[in-house]
């Protein structure tokens, strides 16, 4: 299983895009400024890695860490993690939304993306479009010739939450496969937002038995 694990948190709603800008993350403490990537870039004259900031749109990035400001989304990502629980994201968005705290917001979700490696594509093909499956005949294509994605749409074990895991076979190199899990409820308040941050280390682990049942079925 790959290392390059990337952890983001979306949440929708009434958003001001051009709120976002350094001076507004350090002063109001949203970002951990003692800790990489954020403590050598805030030392350097320009300490942002892209910023682009319009009315309708603001995205500025610290190396690992990534903020997506629309105007009826916040999205801040964080790449390369080793280990799911490691993530910033989750108290960058609290500390975030406390200095925006009458933000209208009606959705959040965390999603956990990572990209597993096979040995073969022909065991990837078989676990999700077995010989003789009925829809190669509905369709009237060779099975060989078949590729897409793959969507799971349940609820979450305690149903507070949404669960949707998707895979998609169009990477490179062919063997391997980018596969997600997003965590989505509805939006009622921000201490009810972080008893959902406090379960990362539950959707870290089902995420983690699902990779490698997947990686044993192929």
């Amino acid at each position: 299983m790959s290392e390059d694990k990337q952890i983001n948190v979306v949440v929708l709603g009434g958003q001001n895009p051009q709120i976002l800008n350094v001076d507004f993350l350090k002063h109001n403490g949203i970002i951990p400024r003692n800790e990489p990537p954020f403590k050598s870039l805030l030392e350097q004259k320009k300490p942002f890695t892209k910023y682009i900031s319009t009315p309708v749109l603001a995205n500025l990035c610290f190396d690992t860490i990534e903020f997506i400001v629309e105007e009826t989304r916040f999205q801040v990502v964080e790449k390369n993690l080793s280990e799911w629980t490691n993530t910033k994201v989750m108290d960058i968005t609290q500390k975030y939304f406390d200095v925006l705290h009458y933000t209208p917001v009606k959705v959040v979700g965390f999603n956990l993306t990572t990209t597993l490696s096979f040995e073969g594509v022909d065991s990837i093909h078989s676990m999700f479009l077995p010989t003789g499956s009925k829809i190669l005949d509905i369709i009237e294509a060779p099975e060989k010739d078949v590729s897409g994605n793959f969507v799971l749409k349940y609820p979450w074990a305690d149903g507070t939450a949404r669960s949707t895991l998707t895979l998609n076979p169009n990477t490179q190199p062919d063997n391997e496969r980018r596969v997600s899990f997003n965590y989505e409820f509805g939006f009622t308040d921000w201490d009810s937002f972080k008893g959902h941050t406090q379960k990362l280390p539950d959707i870290a682990e089902y995420f983690d038995t699902v990779l490698h049942k997947i990686l044993n079925g192929a």
